[in-house]
């Protein structure tokens, strides 16, 4: 073989090889770009264009509690008031494809530490009933505390943190009770969350 013919298929080669691997960095470039959008979306971090509720605002009835405060932070709500017996409430408001409240109430009145969800069942669905005429929102307190009290004697099954259905269907409601915390020698904190969706 004559010396150019042998220099031409070395630069073939060379050129092919070449090309070969710039479209496989370029391959391997949009995997990753593509891994790394799944997982932000996997974890509900929905860009806000996509987000299918609005902004969270202030639920609480201001002319009832006019010293309720509010502030929002990214896309959730955090608002904070205080009842006539004294004890506080403190409200996460937030979600995207679910619209989800959290109900954190702080109170003396009850001094607990228990995951026994049996013996809650009853304190849970009366604070319902003190949140209730405190808020305005499309979430079905008054049916939550009656379906939570009627679990006292029917809760097999169910532990602090499970879901308790409250409205079943393509549209869903439910609920999630957290366990009784005590947080101090005069205070206890009960938390409640319940959700509405996929909206």
């Amino acid at each position: 073989m004559k010396p150019i013919g042998f220099i031409i298929i070395l630069f073939l080669l060379f050129s092919c090889k070449s090309k070969s691997t710039k479209q496989q960095s370029i391959a391997d470039s949009l995997s990753k770009d593509t891994v790394s959008v799944a997982d932000s979306l996997s974890d509900n971090e929905f860009p806000e264009d996509e987000c299918v509720r609005g902004l969270p605002e202030s639920v609480v009835i201001k002319s009832k509690y006019p010293d309720a405060t509010f502030k929002l932070v990214d896309r959730t709500g955090y608002e904070t008031m205080k009842f006539e017996n004294g004890d506080i409430l403190e409200i996460e408001n937030g979600g995207c494809e679910y619209y989800s409240i959290t109900f954190s109430v702080r109170t003396s009145r009850i001094i607990a530490d228990s995951v026994n969800f049996k013996e809650t069942c009853n304190q849970f669905s009366t604070l319902l009933d003190q949140i209730k005429p405190a808020v305005d929102c499309p979430l079905d307190l008054e049916k939550a505390s009656e379906i939570i009290k009627k679990l006292k004697d029917n809760q097999e099954g169910l532990n602090p943190g499970s879901e308790i259905v409250i409205e079943d269907g393509d549209i869903r409601q439910f609920a999630n009770i957290q366990r009784v915390t005590k947080i101090s020698d005069k205070e206890s904190l009960f938390s409640i969350s319940i959700t509405i969706g996929p909206l």
